[in-house]
């Protein structure tokens, strides 16, 4: 979780071993008995007894640094940069989206004023407030940088505001940023340079659903085919009709306007590229929706399209067979649910959770005899909330907020006052935002009686009606984006030949390990070097040679190199599975060595 990078100085535990030069020398294999070998059930690993080569080599003394279980430098994610891992009972890494890079921020509409406040959700300081184009401003969403996108209901435009100063362009050109510092510091329109754009969303859908998409794709270049990229999106709807709407989260362009399975009163994005969507409008307030955006990826796929229906009124669901395919395979799909639906949200294991006369749990891993559960509040239940430790967290509007165990649906009210809208911050702690000037913040403890309340946290904020996923955890929790680990290894002050890279990774099916390296002659200089990229597991075995991935990109390599590896999952009826990575070490060769 913490931000800064370690440097792991190779002077401190150098060993001497013998090592391999060239990409796809020989290795010995055998069973996995702790000797380093390939296991061949998708464990790699070659640290446990140093690096073996067969035929003649061509580095007859390289320094060696290794990281992680067993070695002498364990893996810390409090001193090195990470997002979405954390470490398991041996030391080794695994994903953790709950540990994640999103700024500490939650944006807060302020509906009567018009505009949007950014509070720093540690201090509970108010951090700017920002004019957005149109009037009524209610759902917020925000995306993996902290940027949020605003759904302004009657006047049906949809806001990007950027998260920090340093992204903002400088849009009248006076070298330097120009934006707001706090709540009475508000700008015209058009004059802060956060505000990024504004955009009329068509047809005046009475904009009800936001929800921010951050999608890792293959984008192979050449000499690196395993390379990818963040693309941002944001989709909206709205009651007015069965509509849903892409933007580009760069730009604002319209990308796709299509039909959708429910009229939308709230949206939510889970794993695998799944858009959910509460349908509390058209006439039917049971509807559940989903749309497999990997599939609705332009607007022609969108088109074509068929509307499946999944009954679930009688508490166990069943698929129309007039859809002609099953439920779970279709691109859109329509789900009736036994009560009303409210706000939306999807946990860590990509169960749905709504709000309404019932809080309702629909789980589209599980059997279709067990997706379909509820459990009753003490009223009406408005914003809902899913946190990283298994409880999901509802707005009961003057009858306080209901905390429920996502497993057993125990529940018990928490006493916070007129809760409105729900959102989990990035350090866990849950807000509660009335519908009025105040928001009130629990910090929960393990029991499900456990917690503590600041009532009145953060005030005067004008009349907020505020929705969806306004901090972005729910984001970094449900849409399971691979997580990463960055560490930065010193080699000679003389000049350094990066040799080779050795690992210790255990992958499961569907997941996958990535290497991938930069090198500097100072350390400062790292961010702007280029990424090479070393090794895909389970597909590559140990060793890789990191001089020949370098050399092949014609990227030259300097003093520091920096190795990030990234884990990526799988989402099954367990919940969210992923790779362990136990180990991994590089190599070096300096002047004055034998080579």
């Amino acid at each position: 979780m913490a931000r800064a990078v370690g440097v792991f100085s190779v002077a401190a535990i150098l060993t001497m071993v013998a090592c391999v030069g060239n990409i796809g020398s020989e290795l010995d294999v055998g069973p996995n008995d702790g000797s380093g070998a390939f296991n061949g059930t998708g464990t790699t690993s070659g640290l446990g007894a140093g690096i073996t080569t067969s035929g003649t080599g061509d580095c007859t003394e390289c320094t060696e640094a290794s990281s992680g279980v067993g070695t002498a430098n364990p893996f810390d994610t409090e001193t090195h940069e990470t997002d979405g891992v954390g470490l398991d009972d041996e030391g080794a890494l695994v994903l953790d989206q709950s540990d994640t890079n999103i700024p500490g921020i939650i944006w807060i509409a302020n509906t009567n004023l018009g505009t949007v406040t950014k509070v720093d959700t540690t201090t509970y300081a108010i951090l700017g407030r920002y004019k957005i184009g149109s009037v009524d401003p209610s759902r917020t969403s925000v995306n993996s940088l902290g940027d949020v996108f605003v759904g302004n209901r009657s006047g049906n435009t949809l806001t990007r505001v950027s998260s920090g100063a340093e992204k903002c362009p400088d849009t009248n050109n006076d070298n330097a940023i120009t934006t707001s510092t706090g709540f009475n510091d508000v700008l015209p329109w058009g004059q802060d340079d956060c505000v990024m754009w504004d955009v009329k969303v068509p047809n005046n859908p009475h904009i009800r659903g936001v929800a921010a998409q951050d999608v890792f794709v293959e984008d192979p270049i050449p000499d690196d085919p395993d390379h990818t990229k963040l693309e941002k999106y944001v989709w909206v709807g709205g009651t007015a009709h069965r509509t849903v709407y892409k933007f580009d989260g760069e730009t604002g362009a319209l990308l796709i306007q299509t039909e959708s399975p429910t009229g939308i009163y709230g949206l939510a994005l889970g794993a695998n590229a799944q858009l959910w969507m509460s349908g509390r409008t058209d006439g039917n307030s049971n509807v559940l929706g989903r749309v497999d955006t990997a599939k609705c990826f332009d607007q022609a796929s969108c088109d074509a399209a068929v509307v499946c229906t999944r009954d679930c009124t009688s508490g166990v669901c069943s698929c129309d067979a007039k859809c002609g395919i099953p439920c779970d395979d279709a691109i859109k799909e329509r789900i009736l649910l036994p009560a009303s639906l409210y706000g939306i949200t999807v946990d860590f294991k990509g169960k749905v959770w709504t709000g309404g006369d019932y809080i309702q749990r629909y789980d589209p891993q599980a059997p279709e005899a067990q997706r379909y559960a509820s459990v009753k509040a003490t009223g009406f239940v408005h914003g809902i909330a899913a946190d990283a430790s298994g409880w999901v967290w509802g707005a009961v509007g003057g009858s306080g907020v209901v905390r429920v165990d996502s497993a057993s649906l125990d529940k018990v009210t928490v006493p916070v006052p007129h809760a409105k809208g729900m959102a989990i911050d990035k350090d866990g702690k849950v807000w509660a935002v009335a519908n009025g000037a105040d928001a009130h913040v629990i910090k929960p403890g393990p029991g499900i009686n456990d917690y503590t309340i600041d009532n009145s946290a953060v005030g005067g904020l004008g009349k907020c009606y505020t929705y969806s996923d306004m901090t972005g955890l729910q984001l970094a929790l449900a849409t399971n984006n691979p997580g990463y680990y960055r560490e930065v290894f010193e080699g000679c002050p003389e000049g350094t030949e990066w040799h080779v890279l050795d690992w210790e990774v255990e992958t499961k099916p569907s997941t996958y390990v990535r290497f991938k390296a930069r090198s500097a002659a100072a350390k400062a200089d790292l961010q702007a070097a280029e990424w090479v990229s070393l090794a895909k597991i389970p597909s590559d075995t140990p060793t890789v040679s990191i001089s020949g991935a370098f050399k092949a990109k014609s990227v030259p390599m300097g003093r520091y190199l920096e190795l990030e590896v990234s884990l990526q999952g799988n989402l099954t009826a367990d919940g969210l599975v992923g790779p362990k990575v136990k180990s991994f070490g590089v190599s070096h060769h300096c002047p004055g060595m034998a080579y």
